[in-house]
């Protein structure tokens, strides 16, 4: 809206400096003409629109946004899902059907001091949070690649104290863009360089060392709705070995990589397969209802939840 309010400000000004300047009665008479064809061009837009508005409000979409109502998904007291209109269906319920998974975060940041820095890459977070001191954006993870190329990992988390970056905010499907044919540079430098034939990691990339970062207990993982990368930066060692057998330290650094965006690897099956098979295997402790909730951004009691589905269970 302001784009369209400044845009309009300046072609006026534009026309009135032109009007002011005008030594010939032909150049004002130009400009008369031209102001009189854009509001011939105002006036059928807005009576196109009103046409299309009234011919939609009679049902549909349009209806039920005028009626400030919408449908919504509830869990019973059986857990079992039952959809209800939901009456005044307002902005927080659109936001919450969009970014669901933003909402644990700018919960958790509401009251952050500004000397605790956030670096953002490839979400729209920054929107969204009320303190927007200290947001640095970093749309592929380069500078912060370039931050920790020198494979210290101590002195790459030292960098991230001395830079105040407390959090750091990633939306790993930004590989994709370095995904195919002519991107290996890119590739190298977002995943990590590795030796074609000993799979040894030669130089690492921005995920490589997010996750070196996060073994070594430097950083932690506070949520993700990606249950590969959830599992990829959660999983111990002994649960990737005992899928894809044995593997040297790089050989799994680079499989927790390309777990937390799976899908785009030439293995992608078997990758998705083994993030089915963890899903499914959780199921029976209960931890597979803290990944339903992070996929959908709900921030739940998870030991609680547990123990009232056992009572319910049990009394069938």
């Amino acid at each position: 809206m302001g784009l369209v309010v400044w845009t309009v400000i300046a072609v006026a000004m534009m026309l009135k400096d032109m009007f002011d300047h005008s030594q010939e009665e032909k150049d004002k008479t130009m400009i008369y003409i031209i102001l009189f064809l854009f509001a011939i061009r105002g006036l059928i837009q807005f009576m196109l629109n009103f046409v299309r508005i009234s011919s939609q409000g009679g049902g549909g979409p349009f209806l039920r946004y005028k009626m400030n109502n919408g449908k919504t998904m509830e869990i019973t007291t059986t857990l079992q899902q039952k959809e209800v209109v939901k009456a005044g269906y307002g902005q927080k319920d659109v936001f919450d059907l969009q970014f669901p998974h933003y909402n644990k975060f700018i919960d958790y940041v509401k009251n952050r001091k500004n000397s605790d820095g956030v670096l953002i890459a490839g979400t729209y977070m920054q929107y969204f949070l009320d303190n927007q001191r200290n947001i640095r954006n970093d749309g592929m993870l380069s500078r912060f690649r370039e931050q920790n190329s020198d494979g210290n990992l101590c002195k790459s988390y030292q960098r991230l104290k001395d830079g105040n970056l407390k959090y750091l905010v990633i939306d790993p499907n930004i590989g994709t863009v370095v995904m195919g044919e002519g991107n290996e540079s890119l590739f190298n430098r977002f995943f990590a360089k590795r030796d074609p034939v000993t799979g040894k990691i030669q130089e690492d990339g921005a995920i490589s060392s997010l996750v070196k970062l996060r073994k070594a207990g430097y950083i932690s993982l506070f949520s993700t709705n990606n249950l590969g990368a959830k599992y990829a930066f959660s999983l111990d060692d002994a649960a990737l070995i005992a899928k894809f057998g044995n593997m040297s330290a790089d050989e799994l650094v680079f499989l927790r990589a390309k777990l937390s965006i799976a899908r785009f690897f030439p293995d992608a099956q078997e990758l998705l397969n083994f993030i089915g098979e963890t899903f499914a295997s959780r199921i029976g402790n209960g931890q597979v209802i803290g990944d339903i909730a992070d996929v959908y951004g709900k921030d739940i009691d998870e030991n609680k939840i547990v123990t009232t589905a056992q009572k319910i269970l049990a009394q069938q």
